[in-house]
């Protein structure tokens, strides 16, 4: 049996900040600008079950109005990437830090319905 994911990618801005940054890391409390790079994939059962470059521009477009909110300026790469995978139902969710460091987010096969 063949397993068949879409994946996609897409970028938007935030400004967010560590509430609650302990010493250390102050600087971080402070609102600062990231560059979020996401992918994505989801589990289809054949080809051509969805448009790829629809699922990208619809999930680019919702986050860019999300990051406007300003309850989400405390929220975290692993936040975003739970948000996300939430949000659209994906199977799996990366969230990246100026493409650098982030957050994967695994969706259990028992939390998805």
């Amino acid at each position: 049996m063949m397993k068949i994911e879409l994946k996609i990618t897409f970028c938007f801005e935030i400004f967010h900040r560590w509430v609650d940054a302990p010493i250390e890391f102050e600087y971080l409390s402070n609102l600062h600008r990231h560059v979020l790079h996401c992918t994505a994939w989801l589990q289809v059962s054949h080809d051509r079950e969805l448009e790829f470059i629809n699922l990208k521009n619809v999930a680019q477009s919702v986050c860019e109005t999300q990051a406007r909110l300003p309850y989400v300026k405390a929220w975290s790469c692993e936040k975003w990437a739970r948000w996300i995978a939430n949000k659209f139902d994906y199977d799996k969710v990366e969230v990246m830090e100026d493409g650098e460091n982030g957050a994967v987010v695994t969706m259990e096969e028992d939390k998805k319905e």
